[in-house]
């Protein structure tokens, strides 16, 4: 939009890679001389580097146009793609893509015809442009061809940033740089270069005067550090500025008012920082709800574990009968079991009678101590000493206390006026035969007391 305010024929400053623009300083002119020699002297491996932006692609176009019509040319711009895709670029590049198809092993196909390019004295040339992105194996692959191929046949050339030097050497190892032919490096333009290239694309373009001032020249050099595609644009943004304020020349001011404008993008937003928040903060109820969870879970776990520790003894104990809230000697008396001899079989049942249920256990049972233990054991002694004397006594008297009431004898009720039998008393009589029922009554009272 700036070309008829200024009188030129065509952009000068542009991004794409224009030959027609072609300016070439020490550095770049060096470089494009020593890639015709190498193409000549059929060199196998050629290395072209230079940091972004520096004309590496302008330069490998201007390479393409200086070959004779009898070198084949294959240029790869993006060598990351899928490997069938690589070949195929090779192929229809270099004119045999009639003999590759997919599936196919790549390598005879490429073979077969740089043998008949070595017959018709032809030469093949493949620029990689791009190649500090290339993988590794097909980087060792091109190695190899480099190596195997025909001699004066084939030339391989690889375009990329500085970072192919670590890519060679971690593909190829440290002697990477033996197996190069020709290494060309391109670096930044100086002060005075600067000078020339924007004076010359502003003279290709049809400028008729002095547009860059040389304060705006010195500006332009540092900041864009001599790097061309750099140099373009801000050289393009300044001439907008120029266009905007109706002025036909470029001082320092407006470069630095277009800078100003180019600027923009690279600072972020000015947003004020989030306060922040510390985690402890009791408003803020996020940092304290896994505490809330833990604790809640917590109990849960401790109320489970009381409850299967007193559920079994709930269910032992039977509804309807309460314990006593204190230990007394006649429910002490009331719960002793003697077990001395094996419970007696029930006799069988008559028609119609109902089977006979054992009583339940009484709450005091589940109450042990040390002393009823002591207790029962005593009870048990002397149980034991009655069982003996059954043994040795042949006219043993029934005990009314065991004898069911069926097979109990009719005894004619005692008088009222008759005195009661005395209690046992084993200090009286140690002679007389002791009964069993008695004793153990006798030592019952003599605990309680």
């Amino acid at each position: 939009m700036y070309c008829s305010h200024f009188n030129l024929k065509k952009k000068p400053f542009q991004l794409s890679a224009d030959n027609s623009f072609l300016w070439l300083g020490n550095t770049h002119a060096r470089a494009l001389d020593l890639l015709k020699t190498g193409i000549d002297e059929a060199q196998r491996l050629m290395v072209l580097s230079g940091d972004i932006g520096t004309g590496k692609t302008t330069l490998i176009h201007e390479l393409c146009h200086c070959l004779p019509q009898t070198t084949a040319v294959a240029h790869i711009t993006d060598p990351s793609i899928e490997r069938h895709y690589l070949f195929l670029s090779i192929a229809q590049g270099l004119g045999f893509d009639g003999l590759y198809g997919e599936g196919e092993k790549f390598a005879p196909v490429l073979w077969a015809f740089l043998k008949r390019q070595s017959q018709a004295q032809k030469k093949c040339l493949i620029i990689i442009d791009e190649a500090h992105l290339i993988p590794e194996q097909f980087l060792a692959l091109l190695s190899s061809w480099a190596k195997f191929a025909p001699e004066n046949t084939l030339t391989l050339i690889l375009a990329g940033q500085l970072e192919l030097h670590q890519v060679m050497e971690k593909t190829l190892g440290l002697s990477w740089q033996k197996q190069v032919g020709v290494h060309a490096m391109l670096s930044p333009l100086e002060e005075r270069q600067t000078r020339d290239y924007i004076n010359r694309r502003l003279e290709l373009a049809g400028a008729t005067h002095r547009i860059f001032m040389p304060d705006a020249v010195r500006e332009v050099h540092r900041y864009t550090k001599g790097i061309p595609r750099r140099i373009n644009i801000a050289c393009d943004q300044a001439m907008i500025a120029a266009y905007t304020k109706d002025m036909q020349t470029v001082d320092a001011q407006i470069f630095q008012e277009a800078v100003g404008i180019l600027k923009l993008p690279q600072v972020p937003a000015v947003v004020s920082p989030p306060v922040p928040v510390p985690q402890a903060q009791p408003t803020d109820p996020k940092p304290r709800r896994p505490k809330k969870i833990l604790a809640i879970l917590a109990a849960a776990v401790l109320l489970i574990v009381i409850a299967y520790s007193f559920y079994p003894r709930i269910l032992s104990v039977p509804d309807q009968i309460s314990l006593p809230p204190n230990k007394t000697p006649a429910l002490q008396k009331g719960m002793v079991i003697v077990p001395t001899t094996p419970p007696p079989q029930a006799p069988p049942l008559e028609p119609g009678q109902a089977p006979q249920v054992p009583a339940e256990k009484t709450a005091a049972e589940y109450d042990r101590t040390p002393d009823m233990d002591e207790f029962i054991k005593e009870v048990f002694i002397m149980d034991k000493a009655d069982s003996m004397a059954r043994a040795l006594d042949p006219f043993p008297r029934p005990s009314t206390h065991k004898a069911p009431a069926s097979e109990t004898p009719a005894v004619p009720p005692a008088s009222r006026n008759q005195d009661p039998e005395p209690a046992y008393d084993p200090t009286q009589d140690p002679s007389a035969q002791p009964d069993p029922d008695a004793a153990i009554d006798w030592l019952i009272r003599k605990k309680s007391r």
